[in-house]
Parts: C-alpha cells; sequence; structure tokens
C-alpha cells in the first residue's frame, strides 16, 4: 500500500497520514486504494494463505512471475536456490503510475544493533559496536544480508545488488515506520481484507479512521 501511495499521492502525503496529518479520508487514498481491483486478478490463487517461505520458492521455481520484496533475501536465489541473477531473475523498481507525481521510494525497515547498558560483556560489546560501523564490517555485512547498511561507501559485490542500486539510483527515499504499535496488527487486517477483495474500499477507510483516532487519543 506504501508503494501505491508514493505512486499515487506522492511522499508527502503518506508521511502526513503516516504522522497523523492526514487522513485515510481522502481522495488521493481512495485514488491510491482503487489498484487493489485492478491489481487482484494478477495475484497468486494462494496469495492469501502463503507463508513467507512459501512465496519465495514459488517465485524460484516459477510458479509465480514476480514477487514484491525487500532486498534483504534477494540474494538468497542465487545462494540457496542456484538461479543466477540477471539471466534467472532480475529486478525493477515499483512501476510509475502517474508521471507527475515526484518520485520517492519507501523503505519499511533497517538493521540494527542494539547495545545494553548493563550488559555482563558491556566494554567487549563496545568495542564490537565500534567495530561494526567501519567499512571492513560493513563490506562483510553486506554481502550476507544485503539490507541498509551504516556506511554509505560500502561497495555490493552480489550482482543483484548492483542492479538493485543502478535501478535506485539517484532516487529520493523516505523511512517507513510503525505509526503505533498497539494498531498496527489491526491496520494489517484491514489492509490485508482490502486488497483480498473482502472489504469495501468505504469500510477500509471507516476502519483506517477509526484506528488512526484511537492513536490520537
Amino acid at each position: 500500500m506504501d508503494k501505491l501511495i508514493d505512486r499515487v499521492a506522492g511522499a508527502d502525503y503518506n508521511i502526513a497520514l503516516q504522522q497523523g496529518k492526514a487522513s485515510y479520508d481522502d481522495p488521493r487514498f481512495r485514488k491510491a486504494d482503487s489498484l487493489w481491483d485492478q491489481l487482484r486478478p494478477f495475484w497468486h490463487p494462494d496469495v492469501g494463505v502463503l507463508q513467507y517461505n512459501e512465496a519465495y520458492m514459488a517465485f524460484a521455481q516459477g510458479q509465480a512471475a514476480m514477487q514484491l520484496i525487500g532486498s534483504w533475501i534477494v540474494g538468497s536465489y542465487q545462494t540457496e536456490m542456484g538461479l543466477v541473477a540477471g539471466k534467472d531473475y532480475g529486478a525493477f523498481a515499483f512501476p510509475i503510475v502517474d508521471a507527475k507525481i515526484p518520485t520517492v521510494e519507501t523503505s519499511w525497515g533497517a538493521n540494527a544493533l542494539v547495545l545494553t547498558k548493563s550488559g555482563a560483556k558491556s566494554e567487549a560489546a563496545k568495542a564490537f559496536i565500534t567495530f561494526w560501523g567501519t567499512l571492513q564490517a560493513q563490506q562483510i555485512f553486506a554481502k550476507f544480508v544485503p539490507g541498509q547498511v551504516a556506511v554509505q561507501a560500502v561497495k555490493y559485490e552480489s550482482p543483484i545488488l548492483v542492479m538493485i542500486n543502478k535501478e535506485l539510483a539517484g532516487r529520493p527515499m523516505h523511512l517507513q515506520f510503525t505509526p503505533d504499535m498497539t494498531i498496527d496488527t489491526d491496520l494489517m487486517k484491514v489492509f490485508e481484507k482490502r486488497a483480498l477483495g473482502a472489504m469495501s474500499q468505504d469500510e477500509a477507510i471507516k476502519q483506517l479512521v477509526k484506528l488512526q483516532a484511537s492513536v490520537k487519543k
């Protein structure tokens, strides 16, 4: 849904929506949401019940033509399944829907390490954190867990990540965040039902507005 909003309503509206400064009951959201109805006929027939690993296998085995996915697992298609990036599979950015809308990419998550204040090995942990932020450590990290890294100078060696970075080069990005952990699951339930056609647009918006209001309170 974030991708649809970014492409149809724009990143500014998406950010305002996440911050509670914009409403789901808005023509821009309705326009983005309406695309679910156009996309639904192209989905895998088991999209509503496939677990993540099953969806991964469906794509790897050619049972699905494409998969909307972040960057952290794409290298596994080569390392685990023996597929060759650029030959057996590739990657492309979410398509432009409205050329008048500035292209901004959404990143939903990032990798992080957390250091406690009272750990038994706090000095060793601090030393590791210091090392973790070096170019050498982040280069190693980028080979195995190809998500966002802490050091901008990292050069990705994975062929598929080279393709992704080239595709996204020069595009601005905004970070997605969970509006409130107490309603995150409820939000996902609404979006899932709407995406699968089990809920009308008006009913979905009604529930989303109610959930958003509960956070403000």
